[in-house]
């Protein structure tokens, strides 16, 4: 039971607390403002590629359709304990549309050939060409105290990422 004459609380706005320097040097973050307060979203790395000038406009679409079909299809949805909806569409199977989007990216995918695995990496599962540059060739030196891609490394996944965007743009044309 409350007590007379209680004053009711004002809700304070929450002060989100900004990337540690190891998630800053890992991706880019942008500071957004809601009722709620101040949050940090992280940007797409497709993204900060176009804001840069790395990428053209009409390749970034091309990155981003493949990068929405790729979330739609392989990321799994969300599980709740209190999502009470039947599961599936009554025969087992996946649903009509979800059943378009796999075979269209599937198709995507089949015209990128090589390339597949950076833009499935670059597009769909956020890395940074950084990243994809040190999977594939290591570090710079010794590592230490950051790991630094090599520069050819680094510049052949430039070309590689802007070749499967064209590629895409022609496939989606």
């Amino acid at each position: 039971m409350a007590k007379r004459g209680a004053r009711k609380q004002k809700v304070k706005p929450q002060i989100a607390l900004a990337p540690t320097q190891e998630q800053m040097l890992q991706s880019e973050y942008a500071e957004t403002v809601s009722p709620e307060g101040k949050r940090f979203v992280r940007v797409a790395p497709i993204d900060s590629l176009r804001k840069r000038g790395t990428i053209t406009e009409e390749q970034h679409k091309a990155l981003s359709r493949f990068r929405d079909l790729w979330i739609a299809c392989e990321r799994p949805s969300p599980k709740s304990c209190l999502d009470m909806s039947p599961k599936g569409n009554g025969n087992g199977g996946p649903l009509p549309r979800k059943l378009a989007m796999q075979s269209e990216l599937q198709e995507l995918e089949c015209c990128l050939e090589g390339l597949a695995h950076i833009t499935r990496k670059v597009a769909g599962e956020d890395w940074s060409l950084s990243q994809w540059a040190i999977h594939i060739s290591g570090c710079k030196g010794s590592g230490e105290p950051v790991c630094l891609p090599k520069t050819n490394a680094l510049n052949n996944a430039v070309v590689d990422i802007r070749f499967a965007a064209n590629r895409l743009i022609a496939r989606l044309a």
